[in-house]
């Protein structure tokens, strides 16, 4: 018996050789996810303009400390800020 011109027995094989390499790499995978951690994460918020006020805010209302400020022309074009445990960054897009 044929498939698209190929035997059942050639289609066979090319299904267990694909099931095999798939657990192979789902093996592989859970070891590395053993491995692997993070540490940290920090989202960069993409906005019109980084205003003044918002960077104000979470300092003033959550105790964020401003960490870095890059200008772009005149006014900030990337701001990062911090409060030990959780870091936001807010980009000009």
């Amino acid at each position: 018996m044929t498939f698209n011109g190929k035997s059942i027995s050639a289609v066979a094989d090319i299904g267990c050789a694909l099931l095999t390499c798939t657990a192979i790499l789902a093996a592989r995978a859970k070891d590395e996810e053993k491995r692997t951690m993070i540490n940290k994460s920090t989202p960069i918020l993409h906005v019109k303009a980084v205003q003044n006020r918002c960077v104000k805010f979470w300092n003033e209302r959550f105790g964020f400390k401003t960490t870095i400020q890059v200008p772009e022309g005149d006014h900030v074009g990337f701001a990062a800020i911090d409060n030990g445990s959780v870091e936001l960054m807010y980009q000009t897009s």
